[in-house]
């Protein structure tokens, strides 16, 4: 995310994450497509409204639009109080895990199945270890 320091990259970034044309997206929320290409080219920046109006289409959190983190995610109240759980005690389970958190790799969230089946890989590699 080194070169996503701007609130223009990281539009544009999440917006083609997410599969969309500036037009769709300008479309989505009441926007010419020249709005989009002016923020994301940084020569202009919405106003509060547009910018929760954005935030809230591409389910991100305005503070990564703003570049005050680097987690694209919004988390809830109870998504808040279960970090500050997992930083006290950091074991959980894969049902928690699965239950609580979203992941994104490589710029697209992972399915249920995938990270289901990344806890299996986790689990397979740890009998496997045990054979030797």
């Amino acid at each position: 995310m080194d070169n996503l320091n701007t609130f223009g990259k990281r539009l544009k970034y999440i917006r083609k994450t997410k599969g969309l044309t500036q037009r769709e997206l300008a479309n989505a929320i009441g926007l010419d497509q020249s709005a989009i290409s002016h923020f994301e080219r940084d020569k202009k920046k919405p106003d509060m409204d547009t910018l929760k109006t954005i935030a809230d289409m591409l389910n991100i959190s305005i503070d990564f639009l703003l570049t005050r983190t680097n987690d694209p995610v919004t988390y809830s109240r109870n998504q808040t109080d279960l970090i500050k759980k997992v930083n006290n005690n950091p074991y959980i389970t894969a049902e928690e895990l699965t239950k609580n958190y979203r992941f994104i790799i490589d710029g697209r969230e992972a399915t249920q199945a995938e990270i289901e089946e990344a806890i299996k890989y986790i689990l397979i590699q740890r009998m496997m270890k045990k054979r030797e």
